[in-house]
């Protein structure tokens, strides 16, 4: 795996630590309010 930029992560027990860093490390996400879905007839068009 070329991560991080300009090295490389091998094995998998080290792409595995490299995960849980990044994922660790990660956004958080809240949930929000889904939005109407536009129906046209058959159609619906969904937003996510």
């Amino acid at each position: 795996m070329a991560y991080p930029p300009g090295g490389q992560t091998v094995g998998h027990e080290a792409i595995r630590a490299l995960w849980e860093k990044v994922l660790a490390a990660g956004p958080h996400f809240e949930p929000e309010e889904p939005l109407p879905a536009l129906i046209s007839g058959d159609i619906a068009l969904t937003a996510t």
